[in-house]
């Protein structure tokens, strides 16, 4: 029986172009913006303004954090959908930009920075709901309850503690169901074995939000942690890690593995108080952000899947640098904190200079995964690594 035609429309096919360069494209304006964000935040701290904390709260989680999440999102929507925004993507980072301008301008008036915000959730919903999918529908209801909580932080509502749980939640509504994917595409690449099927990626999430009723934090943080882990459990991991451990691929890996510590940390309290904290904001959600964002510039090769440009690499490995002297600085370790902050920036900074040169380049599809590898090639992969 023939099946009935549907005024759904199709996804772009792998390997084709989207119309106009990066930049015209979500991943384009959004990262960058997730960048300078990025960079900017540990110089409240460094440079002594007055409310460095919440400042810095408000550069990394919500201007970081928001833009990023919102620029995967929106990129992730179309493959889920196959439609397009309702509004350019340039005009959503504009006024994305204008809300964490008056953010900084009136600091005291969080409800203006969170219109663009909800304006920019409202963006990400339509699409979804046109297509009547419930796919990616968690996180994009995070992301616009994220205007409302920056005013709840600075109306003293929600306390700054609970940004790191957040952000932690927010990493498992993303990375819980994107890093398997990447892993597995990179696998196959390879033509390595697959590996046994993870967890649900909404355990993650529950298990975190079970973490907030009292009596069960402990056991609820070791299971969320044994379930990032479930994610990294196969075989290619390994192999990754020890040929390549500063690929696209494997910058995932080291990100939730620190994700996995942090969780552990926090449920049983190894360390310093703030030493959880840190590893889930700078190491797992930064080196997260970072790891993503990063594949949109990364060249592409029909053999060698996603490549990581110098800067790129170097841009990881400061950030990795970045999080060992901040964990150092709560030990009490002389200038660890300052040394922190600048290895911070400047990894952002080597994301800038590699993603600000490809923003006019052609905008392959999709965006953040590699072009398909034909399948000669994946027979000759799969003969040359049999087991």
């Amino acid at each position: 029986m023939p099946s009935l035609p549907s005024d759904r429309p199709e996804a772009p096919s792998r390997g084709d172009a989207l119309p106009g360069p990066l930049l015209c494209q979500p991943a384009g304006p959004f990262f960058t913006l997730a960048a300078l964000f990025a960079a900017a935040a540990p110089w409240p701290w460094l440079l002594h303004w007055p409310d460095a904390a919440l400042l810095h709260l408000r550069l990394g989680i919500f201007g970081m954090g928001g833009a990023a999440a919102a620029g995967y999102l929106m990129t992730a929507q179309r493959a889920w959908t196959g439609r397009a925004l309702p509004l350019p993507a340039l005009w959503l980072a504009a006024l994305w930009t204008g809300g964490r301008v008056v953010s900084l301008v009136w600091p005291g008036q969080p409800w203006l920075a969170a219109v663009s915000a909800l304006v920019t959730g409202a963006a990400l919903l339509w699409p979804i709901l046109a297509a009547r999918t419930a796919r990616g529908l968690p996180a994009v209801l995070f992301v616009v309850a994220m205007g409302p909580a920056e005013a709840a932080l600075v109306a003293g509502i929600l306390p700054p503690d609970r940004l790191a749980t957040l952000l932690a939640i927010l990493l498992a509504l993303v990375g819980g169901k994107a890093v398997p994917a990447f892993l597995l595409a990179e696998a196959q690449r390879r033509g390595w074995p697959a590996g046994p099927q993870a967890p649900g990626a909404g355990l993650g999430a529950a298990a975190l939000v079970l973490a907030q009723l009292p009596g069960v934090r402990t056991g609820m943080l070791l299971l969320a942690a044994l379930w990032c882990l479930s994610r990294l459990r196969r075989r290619s991991v390994g192999r990754l890690m020890r040929h390549a451990p500063l690929s696209a691929a494997a910058m995932l890996v080291w990100s939730w593995g620190l994700c996995a510590a942090g969780l552990v940390a926090a449920g049983i309290g190894i360390g310093p108080p703030a030493a959880a904290t840190h590893l889930l904001t700078l190491g797992a959600a930064g080196g997260m952000i970072f790891a993503i964002s990063a594949r949109a510039a990364m060249r592409r090769c029909p053999h060698r899947g996603l490549v990581a440009s110098r800067w790129q690499k170097c841009g990881f490995a400061l950030l990795l640098a970045a999080t060992a002297l901040r964990l150092a600085a709560g030990a009490g370790l002389p200038l660890a904190l300052a040394g922190s902050g600048l290895c911070w920036s400047a990894a952002w900074l080597c994301h800038l200079a590699a993603h600000g040169a490809a923003l006019m380049r052609p905008c392959p599809w999709p965006v953040l995964s590699a072009p398909g590898q034909p399948r000669q090639t994946q027979h000759h992969a799969a003969l040359r690594n049999p087991g």
